[in-house]
């Protein structure tokens, strides 16, 4: 006879216990399966409600940065007495420029040093190309240092007006990098 006819009910137990522990294990498995997914939706999900909220930043900004310049450019005519301008004051063709200012220094909320290629360049432009140009060229036109600064240097802070000139000249650098990117 073998061990299991004579022990039929012990190999039975044992039978049972090895299905129920299978049972746990694939359990657990799916369980993990489930949470993993649900991750992976929830990180997704994550992404794309940021990239919404980049995009709607990226457009708001580019509405301040375009109302800042409607406003500066009119004001050109008017003879202010005094220097009014600081350098945060200038609508700046990134996106930092325009973050909402949580400290009362509002010198160390961007510098010269943030004006790089890639933000002014994320700033200009959409994904679209067709209106690239046109964006450049009228960027190109504000920041032109010879027209910036006779227009509006003598308005600028006197302590600002080193930094404004060096962000002038360093977008105009970008800008004119661009344009010949652009035109090829």
């Amino acid at each position: 006879m073998t061990y299991r006819k004579t022990h039929a009910e012990e190999y039975a137990e044992q039978q049972r216990k090895k299905a129920e522990h299978e049972a746990r294990k694939a359990e657990t498995k799916a369980r993990k399966a489930e949470t993993k997914r649900i991750e992976k939706l929830a990180e997704e999900e994550r992404k794309r409600w940021e990239e919404e909220r980049d995009v709607r930043r990226l457009e708001k900004a580019r509405e301040e940065y375009n109302s800042r310049w409607v406003a500066l450019l009119a004001s050109v005519g008017e003879r202010t007495e005094g220097s009014d301008l600081a350098f945060h004051d200038i609508p700046w063709p990134i996106v930092d420029a325009y973050r909402r200012r949580r400290t009362h220094d509002e010198d160390q909320c961007f510098g010269v040093d943030d004006l790089t290629a890639k933000a002014i360049t994320l700033f200009l432009f959409s994904k679209e190309k067709r209106d690239r140009k046109e964006k450049l060229r009228e960027a190109i036109r504000r920041f032109h240092p010879d027209k910036f600064e006779g227009r509006f240097i003598p308005r600028v802070r006197a302590q600002d007006q080193a930094r404004v000139v060096e962000g002038i000249g360093q977008v105009s650098r970008i800008l004119n990098s661009l344009l010949v990117d652009v035109a090829q």
